[in-house]
Formats: structure tokens, C-alpha cells, sequence
């Protein structure tokens, strides 16, 4: 589990220390996958407390997309 904190700069601080592998007892940790969950659902009205939201792509601020692998 990482906690990233709030806001696209504590984000990308905390993912480029996981995915750059840092070692834990000299041996590189390589995660399997990355899970996102946050808080963002609060910005649509149509989401309720609870609802899970699952994407098929993830999209930058400039409009670069990529595919989840989500089925």
C-alpha cells in the first residue's frame, strides 16, 4: 500500500519512488500492479458514497490516454 496524498505532484513523487523499484532489505521491490483509489467520484453528481468506478483508460492534463488492463 502507498499512500500518495492529495494533488498531481505528491502523486507522481510517490509513484516515481515505487516504480523506480527501491529496496527494501537490499532487494528491489517490483510491484505486480498499481490500484488507484481516491476521492475524485465527488466531483460527478451522479456517484454516491460507496460506488466504485472503474476505468478503461487513464487520461493526462494534456490528453495523452492509455489503457487500463482492467477486463
Amino acid at each position: 500500500v502507498l499512500e500518495t496524498g492529495i494533488g498531481a505532484a505528491r502523486t507522481e513523487t510517490a509513484l516515481t519512488w515505487v516504480l523506480g523499484q527501491p529496496e527494501f532489505g537490499k532487494v528491489p521491490y517490483r510491484q505486480k500492479l498499481v490500484l488507484s483509489a481516491g476521492f475524485a467520484g465527488g466531483l460527478q453528481e451522479h456517484l454516491q458514497v460507496g460506488d466504485v468506478l472503474l476505468a478503461d483508460e487513464v487520461v493526462d492534463l494534456v490528453g495523452n490516454r492509455w489503457p487500463t488492463t482492467w477486463p
